[in-house]
């Protein structure tokens, strides 16, 4: 209960005070940055709270692994959900510094973004709970590979596009 209600003003309070320092800047995407991250806190803070009033009750020392292993796992889903979270807002202001340029590209970056967080984030909660990853990541290295050699064409189409958009030849009229 002291959890919950401590994560809900601390969170309040720290964030009002960003968002403060925030709104004094031109820029809209530190509002947006700390919009991403409010929920994800709140989160995190809440499960810490969990953690902690659990941690100090006498257990029998199985049931003490096995929070602390879900308390890992968790903490390294809700790491993650704050990083997809921020992805949208990085890539969107990566796009209005660069230019027009890869404002194309913006949806297949954050595809691809949160793909490579999403298998990151697995692979590192299955680490957490104690399993051996070295077989996962080598079939992973086998079936990337496996893939590539497939999707070669489509891999160079791909390249070429993205230099087309960079290297901007062409030109309306």
């Amino acid at each position: 209960l002291g959890t919950m209600l401590f994560r809900g003003l601390l969170v309040r309070y720290c964030f009002k005070r960003l968002q403060l320092l925030a709104s004094k800047t031109n820029s809209e995407f530190d509002d947006r940055f700390l919009h991403a991250l409010e929920a994800p806190a709140q989160m995190i803070i809440l499960f810490l709270g969990i953690y902690l009033s659990i941690s100090v009750l006498p257990l029998e020392a199985e049931w003490d692994s096995v929070i602390t292993l879900i308390f890992r796992g968790v903490s390294v889903l809700l790491f993650f959900w704050g990083l997809l979270r921020l992805v949208d807002v990085v890539v969107d202001a990566f796009g209005v510094v660069s230019g027009s340029g890869l404002a194309g590209f913006a949806p297949l970056i954050k595809k691809s973004a949160r793909i490579f967080l999403t298998t990151v984030a697995v692979v590192m909660i299955i680490d957490n709970l104690g399993y051996d990853i070295g077989g996962i990541l080598a079939t992973l290295g086998v079936g990337g590979v496996a893939f590539a050699i497939a999707a070669r064409d489509t891999i160079a189409n791909l390249y070429g596009s993205v230099a087309l958009a960079l290297d901007r030849p062409f030109k309306v009229g």
